[in-house]
């Protein structure tokens, strides 16, 4: 109504509504929407698809390219078990807007599968920087449509106050890694090692810790400036 109005009174010339039109139209006709609707396959069509070698090797080399190392001012990769045998992991999960708790990542557990001796930090954790080789901060939060704002939460994270005012990389090695929200650096400008991963799906799982342990290279190009326009994001 209001274009047909605006048409009307001249605010909007007629010429110029035809070249939207034909706009819109050009673009439809280029993505195809003027043919006949496909048939789309079925679930189990598509599952047998994905299940082809051919599938599981092309999804896992894409999956290769995605995890960033967005900085490691301590030179701290790869990981080993002769360097970095205690870990200790602070987690939020995998937080997911239709689950009520966080959903637990396989990281941890594929770093013990490699020979890591982890520890999952809890409340009641007795927290000594003597007793750990490596600090890995491992999080897995998306803002989707449900959430406008994510921040880290540092007392969440480490059980109390006092352990949310503690930085741990001043006296142990750490690594920070982000399965999904890329913009903690603004949050923790001085964490000396970080990575962006944009996803907490096992196969991401996966390849970030081939990453980690220098069996792939480290592909990733930030879309986006996770320094978040500062520049002791970069120290």
């Amino acid at each position: 109504m209001r274009l047909v109005k605006a048409v009307a009174d001249g605010r909007l010339s007629q010429e110029r509504v035809d070249e939207a039109v034909t706009r819109v139209l050009a673009l439809k006709a280029a993505l195809g929407l003027h043919k006949p609707e496909r048939t789309l396959p079925s679930l189990s069509t598509a599952e047998m698809i994905m299940a082809r070698s051919d599938s599981r090797i092309t999804a896992k080399s894409v999956t290769e390219r995605v995890p960033t190392l967005v900085k490691d001012v301590q030179n701290l990769l790869p990981l080993t078990t002769a360097k970095h045998k205690q870990v200790l992991v602070f987690s939020t999960g995998a937080v997911q807007p239709f689950a009520p708790v966080p959903i637990p990542l396989s990281l941890p557990d594929r770093l013990r599968q490699e020979g890591f001796e982890v520890t999952e930090f809890s409340p009641e954790t007795p927290v000594n920087p003597k007793d750990f080789d490596l600090m890995l901060y491992l999080l897995a939060e998306e803002t989707l449509l449900t959430r406008g704002r994510i921040f880290l939460n540092w007392r969440q994270l480490t059980g109390s106050v006092f352990g949310a005012m503690r930085r741990y990389w001043h006296d142990v090695p750490t690594l920070m890694v982000s399965l999904g929200f890329p913009y903690y650096l603004h949050d923790a400008p001085r964490v000396p090692t970080y990575v962006n991963a944009y996803g907490s799906n096992e196969d991401m799982q996966a390849a970030v810790v081939e990453a980690l342990m220098g069996r792939i290279d480290w592909k990733g190009v930030s879309p986006v400036d996770p320094f978040c326009g500062s520049e002791q994001g970069k120290y």
